[in-house]
């Protein structure tokens, strides 16, 4: 029960929104749910980027920028869940949360393995874009 007494402590002090520096001065912190509205462009606009680049170094310097923003972006949206649920159900969120962020991702590559050898190169430009839409 150690690890759930430490976690509501935090849960609480995680609500707080203001602190008392060193200095003594007030200060406030942002809302956990409006550092998503920071880390989403910040994933979307280096794999933009990555996609206009003709060269390796800037291509991977981007790539890795966009990792860092998707991990950190991920990681918020777990904390978010974890502290905005109460303890009997929490195990459940983040089951479900794991399933559809990680779980779910393959299952496409089985229908899409299925079309794909249907195709033949001549169909390909054509059923290409309506792939993408689904």
């Amino acid at each position: 029960m150690l690890f759930a007494d430490t976690f509501r402590a935090f849960r609480e002090r995680a609500k707080e929104s203001e602190r008392v520096n060193e200095r003594g001065q007030i200060f406030s912190f942002p809302k956990p749910y409006r550092l998503l509205f920071f880390l989403a462009p910040g994933f979307g606009l280096p794999i933009v980027l990555f996609a206009g680049s003709r060269h390796l170094f800037p291509s991977l310097l981007f790539l890795f920028i966009a990792g860092g923003f998707q991990t950190t972006f991920l990681s918020a949206i777990a904390t978010l869940l974890q502290i905005h649920r109460d303890e009997t159900n929490r195990g459940r969120i983040m089951s479900l949360f794991g399933l559809i962020n990680r779980g779910l991702g393959p299952m496409d590559s089985f229908p899409f393995g299925l079309i794909a050898t249907a195709m033949t190169p001549f169909t390909t430009p054509f059923t290409t874009p309506f792939m993408t839409h689904l």
